[in-house]
C-alpha cells in the first residue's frame, strides 16, 4: 500500500487517502449502475467492497499511529463502528439461526456519512490538525447510529424469518 509508504510525508500520504476517497465513491457508483443493468445481482461486492474498506481504513490508522502517535483513543471512535460490526459479524456467523439468514449489505446514508468522518478524521489525524479530535467524536457517532441501523434491520430480517 503505498499510504505505508508514504505515511512519513503527510502531503503525498493526504493525497493517496484523498484518492482512495474517490475511488471508493467511483467504484460504489459503477457497482451501482452495473446493479441496475444486471438480472443477477452481485452479492460478491454486496460485502467484499465494505470488507475491504475496513481494511484499509484499519492500516491507515495503523500508519497514522506509528508515524503521528494520536492518541489510541480518537483512532478507536474513528473506527468504532467497524469494530462494532466485527463483533456482530462473529456472533451473526456463530448463531446457526442467524446464518440462514440472507443480509442486506446496502450502505445507509448515515453509513456512508459515517465512512466520510472516518476518511476526514484520518486525514486531520495524520496532518496533526486539531480538527482530528472532534472529526473522530463525529465519526464514532455517525457510527453508532449507522451501526443502530445496520442491527435494526438483522433484527427485521429475523422477525420476518421467524
Amino acid at each position: 500500500m503505498f499510504f505505508l509508504a508514504l505515511v512519513d510525508s503527510p502531503p503525498w500520504a493526504l493525497g493517496i487517502l484523498a484518492t482512495a476517497a474517490l475511488t471508493d465513491v467511483l467504484d460504489g457508483w459503477a457497482a451501482r449502475r452495473q446493479a441496475e443493468q444486471s438480472l443477477i445481482p452481485n452479492t460478491r461486492g454486496e460485502w467484499l467492497d465494505p470488507l475491504c474498506d475496513k481494511i484499509f481504513l484499519t492500516f491507515v490508522l495503523l500508519a497514522i499511529y506509528t508515524a503521528r502517535q494520536p492518541p489510541v483513543s480518537l483512532l478507536l471512535m474513528t473506527m468504532s463502528r467497524d469494530i462494532l460490526q466485527v463483533v456482530a459479524l462473529i456472533i451473526y456467523k456463530s448463531v446457526a439461526s442467524l446464518r440462514r439468514l440472507r443480509y442486506n449489505y446496502k450502505a445507509h446514508p448515515i453509513g456512508k456519512a459515517a465512512t466520510v468522518a472516518q476518511f476526514c478524521a484520518a486525514g486531520a489525524l495524520l496532518m496533526g490538525h486539531p480538527a482530528g479530535r472532534p472529526l473522530a467524536i463525529t465519526a464514532a457517532a455517525l457510527g453508532m447510529m449507522a451501526f443502530a441501523i445496520y442491527v435494526s434491520r438483522m433484527i427485521a430480517l429475523a422477525r420476518m424469518a421467524y
